[in-house]
């Protein structure tokens, strides 16, 4: 009896770890050219990203008071650790990701492989978007896009 106690409890303790943080908790500032709090990817590598109405929209959440990066493609959760995110220049470390099968993902499917990657990025004014993310590699050669979410 005290396994099955001690198995139910660690199961809600990963359970409860594994939830995302409202972004509103996640900064210290509410500058405004900073990459924390949440972001819903919209374009990757200019195609835009569409979900069906049932469908979650893939997002990334920089939580700048613990340094951890959380982010959710359409179909698999991905986190780390970000060590620098100033002045456009992005450095994240140990970068994992679940891996679920999922059938016609699309774009979306990119994002851990560019978060993987990204080095740096820009906080502007877009004109569909309003304020908006860009994450690139250094050479330019890939790119995602995210509004900012209220």
């Amino acid at each position: 009896m005290k396994n099955l106690s001690f198995i139910a409890l660690f199961v809600a303790v990963i359970l409860c770890s594994c939830s995302t943080k409202k972004a509103e908790q996640t900064c210290e500032t509410t500058e405004d050219y900073s990459v924390c709090g949440k972001w819903e990817l919209v374009k990757i590598n200019d195609s835009d990203i569409t979900t069906n109405e049932n469908e979650e929209q893939p997002y990334v959440i920089f939580n700048m008071k613990d340094s951890t990066i959380a982010a959710f493609d359409g179909c698999n959760n991905i986190g780390g650790w970000v060590v620098k995110a100033d002045s456009g220049n992005l450095v994240m470390v140990d970068m994992t990701s679940t891996l679920q099968f999922c059938e016609e993902q699309g774009e979306s499917a990119m994002l851990g492989a560019i978060l993987n990657v990204a080095d740096k990025y820009e906080i502007k004014n877009c004109a569909e978007q309003g304020k908006c993310l860009v994450i690139t590699s250094s050479n330019d050669s890939i790119s995602a896009i995210f509004k900012a979410t209220k």
